[in-house]
């Protein structure tokens, strides 16, 4: 050694053979059959996503997504040269063979030749870094943006070059861009350079330090202004915390999975142990070094253990530690092969322990890596491309085929316009006039609301056959007697087109690239693809000898997205189609009514709803990624001079349909039927809202300033959703009341200038469960101001989310 913890080199030739074997061998590894595994579910939003417009992109990145839209943008360029699995997965497997190639980088510069070679060859073997590098995930990325800015941060405190701060600056951006948890890894090895300046004169410039912590901060800014303070995901990460225990198992085992990540307990623990050893090591030798990787490895976990923030926190959320990790057991086995043999053969070593690795990946654990169903999914179902397959190879033309979630009806989407053949997952057509049709159901563990469980399932279709697909995945095929045609009633009564199962696929008189869904908002009819029109048709039969006279329409529908339409066709008998405009999205309304005036008498009612989704804003109703929805057609006879009672009834069915889409008929179906409200505290009014039947306003009386009333829920209730509104100068807020008394505010929703909320605006609240006290949880909920109101459903404040 040259020095104390220095190890000696073994020789550039040789050095440079063993790192092009073991960089070579990562390559092979992480390109080799790169498109052969299906995508698992993660991975196929990513393209499925990508192929939408910007808009689209963007207000998902704000919405839902769990990451910034700089991967999508990467992505979205990929799909224009071959929208392949590997083509998508290509920006990955390279950023983690050059993850490799710095991981040798860092090594070296560290500890010596010898020390990098292993630190590379243990990050090319890296199980997790492996499959992170096959995946459609921009973990890889800001893995690699990591290790080159802890190389960039290395060397600015040796040398103290702006070019060097520069490359720091540009990697913590675009890992930042990639993945808003590397902000934390960013700012970590800033505070690096601090500590090594202070401790050990580091030639880092405070300027360097400030610019870069600058545009740390700027970054974080725009991220927050323009994507975090509307995502779904980021309020609920930031408000649940865990702490204690709890918090560090979470840690550990994503720790542990970054260096072995098939969830090997004794070898994790063995990897673990012999890294901390690797790390101790470095602490006695070289101080300023383990600093450096100490930082590295531990700033982003106790980051979030200090902030109490490790819900739904994965083993990939910190797999940007892959490197410090492999430089703490590079550095030791390193240490260890020293006393051993010889530096030469130590890198031999190195390099024939990645060349072993390739062949066992490549001989034995073949299936784990590079096969069809390498990456299964036991859940939501095995391998969405074998699953197409077959799914694809037992269905007829003219058979109707409904699946049960959306994922797996996306993924198996993705797959089935892919591969050869005709695709008839999204060509359904059912012909008018059949009397019989095949009636398949594809059902994985979720149901997304067509049944219970898959016995339920089984007892609501009988059907003729079930066929297991996989593990966890059945095919049900149901012989189906049709009666393609509903009868209007002599007295003018609406008939409704059913929208279960069974009843829609035997009353429906045709589709057109159209399928039938299910969630929990009910059933539903889609067009199967964006940007080609679906259609379904329902024929209504006049009352024999009704004379003449017209008909009333009623569509339900939910159009959630910017370029999304639907278009109405009725036909009288044989005559030509007219043509109504329904919805062009984002449309709230939610209904569509019409009379259609006639003098003469019909038999026939053709009514045809024509649909195109071609949506720019993610805004998906109910629990699907479908932002069109066609979920019902209603229609009934008038008789001539009934026009104007007509009218009327058709105005209720919009009213009822605004409550229905507006105050969130998904969240009044679970209302908690358990709560109690207590006595109506003096000068709180009472009132009933005609328009809005069930539903019941709270509201301070006139010259009452301010009133409180008290509600308990049952022990263990978390996620509830409450309907407050407020107008000028008022205030509605809701407090969880602890068992010392003590008040916890949960919601407060104030308006101090004009106007008012709209009455559709609904708020999520999350109590904490263990606030229990006599077995419930107590709330008290202030109105305070003329306009401050709470809206109750039948008795129910508080619904289930």
């Amino acid at each position: 050694m040259a020095e104390k913890g220095r190890l000696s080199r073994p020789g550039p030739g040789r050095a440079g053979v063993c790192l092009l074997l073991i960089v070579g061998a990562a390559l092979v590894l992480r390109l080799y059959n790169l498109g052969v595994p299906s995508l698992w579910m993660d991975e196929v939003l990513v393209p499925q996503n990508a192929s939408h417009p910007w808009p689209y992109i963007l207000e998902l990145t704000r919405r839902i997504e769990v990451h910034p839209p700089t991967y999508y943008v990467l992505i979205k360029g990929m799909l224009s040269l071959g929208d392949g699995d590997f083509a998508t997965r290509l920006p990955s497997a390279l950023a983690g063979v050059l993850g490799v190639w710095l991981s040798w980088r860092l090594g070296r510069e560290l500890f010596g030749e010898g020390a990098g070679l292993w630190a590379a060859a243990l990050t090319a073997l890296n199980v997790h870094h492996l499959l992170l590098s096959r995946f459609v995930r921009p973990y890889a990325l800001a893995g690699m943006f990591f290790a080159l800015g802890m190389l960039a941060a290395l060397r600015l405190s040796r040398e103290g070059r702006p070019r060097h701060a520069a490359l720091l600056a540009l990697a913590c951006a675009a890992m930042a861009s990639l993945q808003y948890l590397s902000l934390a890894s960013g700012f970590a090895l800033l505070g690096w350079l601090v500590l090594d300046r202070l401790l050990w004169r580091g030639r880092t410039g405070w300027g360097s330090i400030a610019s870069c912590a600058a545009l740390l901060c700027a970054v974080s800014a725009l991220e927050w202004r323009f994507f975090l303070s509307s995502s779904a995901w980021a309020g609920e990460f930031l408000e649940k915390n865990h702490g204690g225990a709890e918090a560090l198992g979470v840690l550990w085992t994503a720790l542990a999975a970054n260096l072995f990540h098939d969830g090997v307990p004794w070898l994790q623990a063995f990897l673990g142990l012999a890294a901390l050893a690797g790390l101790g090591l470095m602490w006695r030798e070289r101080p300023r070094e383990a600093l450096f990787v100490s930082t590295a490895l531990f700033g982003l976990p106790l980051a979030l253990l200090a902030a109490g923030k490790v819900w739904n926190l994965w083993p990939r959320h910190l797999s940007p530690a892959i490197t410090p990790l492999a430089l703490c057991l590079g550095y030791l086995v390193c240490r260890g092969a020293s006393r051993l043999t010889s530096p030469p053969r130590g890198a031999a070593l190195a390099a024939g322990l990645a060349l072993a690795g390739l062949a066992a990946c490549l001989g034995p654990f073949h299936w784990r890596f590079y096969e069809e169903e390498s990456y299964t999914d036991k859940v939501l179902c095995d391998g969405y491309k074998t699953m197409a397959r077959r799914t694809l190879a037992a269905l007829a033309p003219g058979d109707a085929l409904v699946v049960g979630n959306d994922y797996l009806r996306n993924a198996l989407g993705w797959y089935a316009a892919r591969l050869p053949g005709p695709d008839l997952l999204h060509a359904q057509d059912v012909e008018p006039g059949r009397d019989v049709m095949v009636l398949r159901v594809l059902a994985n563990m979720h149901l997304g609301g067509l049944a219970r469980d898959r016995a339920d399932l089984g007892r609501l279709l009988a059907p003729a056959r079930v066929t297991p697909l996989a593990e966890n995945v059945h095919l049900y095929e149901k012989v189906l007697p049709r009666k393609p045609w509903l009868e209007l009633e002599p007295a003018g009564a609406f008939a409704a087109a059913p929208m279960d199962l069974l009843g829609f696929h035997e009353r429906v008189a045709a589709l057109k690239n159209a399928a039938y869904a299910h969630d929990s908002l009910g059933g539903f009819a889609m067009p199967t693809r964006n940007n080609v029109e679906g259609a379904a048709q329902w024929e209504f039969r006049a009352p024999p000898g009704a004379g003449s006279g017209g008909a009333a329409l009623f569509v339900a529908y939910r159009n959630t997205g910017a370029g999304n339409h639907m278009i109405l066709e009725t036909a009288f008998d044989g005559e030509p189609p007219t043509l109504h405009p329904v919805s062009m999205g984002p449309d709230p309304g939610g209904g569509y009514a019409t009379l259609l005036e006639r003098d003469v008498p019909y038999e026939l009612l053709r009514v045809r709803v024509r649909m195109v989704s071609e949506p720019r804003t993610p805004l998906f109703p109910g629990q699907n990624l479908e932002t069109l929805r066609l979920e019902g057609v209603s229609a009934a006879f008038v008789p001539a001079g009934e026009e104007e009672h007509a009218h009327v009834r058709l105005r209720a069915l919009l009213r009822e349909r605004a409550l229905a889409v507006h105050l969130g008929e998904r969240f009044l179906e679970r209302g908690l039927p358990g709560q109690r409200l207590g006595p109506l505290p003096e000068g709180l009014v009472r009132r009933t809202e005609p328009e809005y039947p069930g539903w019941t306003v709270l509201a301070p009386g006139p010259g009452q300033a301010c009133a409180t009333l008290t509600a308990e829920l049952p022990a263990g209730t978390g996620h509830v959703t409450a309907y407050p509104r407020v107008g000028e100068r008022s205030l509605v807020a809701i407090y969880q009341v602890a068992p010392d008394g003590s008040r916890l505010e949960r919601l407060r929703l104030e308006r101090p200038g004009e106007g008012i909320t709209p009455v559709s605006a609904r708020y999520p609240l999350r109590l904490d469960p263990s606030l229990t006290r006599d077995g419930t949880l107590r709330v008290e909920i202030v109105l305070q101001g003329p306009l401050a109101q709470l809206w109750v459903h039948d008795g129910t404040i508080f619904h289930a989310r």
